[in-house]
């Protein structure tokens, strides 16, 4: 699907992420009935035009079926799929904070010591 960046663009992007997050944590489980787009209209206070937008292209991007006469399901096997494409995401952003701190003469052990610090608060 060819994203079009409109003013929605923002909006509808962040709320595809957080429920692939949610997927990804369980929240909406593989086989599971996903939230209508109504649903997702009052669970994350968006139009209803922005939330036909996030399921069609989880649609889309063969993490959620259809059922006919029921609604979307989220599929199996979506997990894994989704740790996968959030784990390159995830590398990606480590590797522009990497190449920045590099160019800003951070050294390597000093970025170290940054990333401790600010996963220690996660113990």
């Amino acid at each position: 699907m060819k994203e079009s960046f409109t003013a929605d663009t923002h909006v509808w992007i962040n709320t595809k992420m957080d429920i692939e997050m949610k997927i990804l944590t369980g929240v909406y489980k593989e086989s599971g009935r996903f939230p209508s787009v109504q649903e997702i209209t009052e669970i994350y206070d968006i139009g209803k035009s922005t939330a036909q937008k996030v399921s069609t292209a989880l649609y889309e991007e063969k993490i959620l079926e259809k059922r006919r006469g029921i609604g979307f399901f989220v599929k199996e096997n979506t997990r894994k799929v989704l740790y996968e494409k959030h784990h390159k995401i995830l590398e990606k952003k480590i590797k522009e904070v990497v190449d920045y701190a590099y160019k800003m003469g951070i050294e390597k052990n000093k970025l170290k010591e940054m990333i401790a610090n600010i996963t220690n608060k996660y113990d």
